[in-house]
Formats: structure tokens, sequence, C-alpha cells
């Protein structure tokens, strides 16, 4: 009877905790399906930006399907989290800035390749 009534507890603390961890919400997700339910896709009020002239296809960041995914793929589920996901990506990027500007400065220019100067006899008259 006492094994019994303990699994009865466990069996309901249990079904509490799976309750509690299935009505933990995504408010990021939520925002997407919201702005999608009232436009019929994303609006970005973004007209530039540090990284937006990179993106080829920037029609794809209106569409919520490929901002859903993005966020399940890399299980943001706050905007805390989402802001701290930005400040990492964006110090990667600025190392691999940093590398890659120290590589051009490193880069000597190679001889007889100035504009309009044959390479032959750096004559410029004959071009």
């Amino acid at each position: 009877m006492l094994m019994l009534a303990k699994q009865e507890l466990h069996s309901a603390q249990y079904a509490k905790i799976k309750s509690t961890a299935v009505s933990v919400k995504n408010e990021v997700m939520e925002m997407i399906a919201k702005v999608k339910e009232r436009k019929g896709r994303l609006d970005l009020p973004i007209v530039s930006g540090k990284h937006l002239r990179r993106i080829s296809d920037r029609t794809a960041l209106q569409s919520a399907d490929n901002a859903e995914k993005f966020i399940t793929t890399r299980k943001i589920d706050s905007f805390e989290s989402l802001a701290k996901f930005t400040e990492d990506r964006e110090q990667k990027y600025q190392q691999l800035e940093t590398v890659h500007l120290s590589k051009g400065a490193e880069t000597k220019p190679i001889k007889g390749t100035v504009k309009n100067v044959c390479p032959l006899c750096t004559n410029p008259s004959h071009l």
C-alpha cells in the first residue's frame, strides 16, 4: 500500500513537471507568429545595417518559415538568448574581420600591376 502511494506521488510530480515544461513558451516564436498572422509576412523595419548589404536575397528575411527554422535550430527561446547569440556571433565576426584585414596588410603588391602600365617595359604610352 505504501509503495502504491509513493508511485502515485511520483507520477503526480512527474505530470506536474511535464505540464510545466510544455507550458514554457518561446517568446521569439510567439512574436513571429503574431506578426505573420497580422501582416502575412515578417515586416522588417531595418533599412540598412552593418551586415545587411552582404545578404543577396533580402526577401528571404521576410519569410516566417526561415525565421522559425533559424530560431529552432539555434535553440533560441527568449529575447535575452537572441541578444546573447547576436553578441557572440558579432565577436566571432570581429575576430574574422581582424584576421582578414591583417592578411591583406601582409600581402605585398606585385610589380607591374599598376593600371595602364606595361608589365614588360613600364611604358604607359603603348597600351
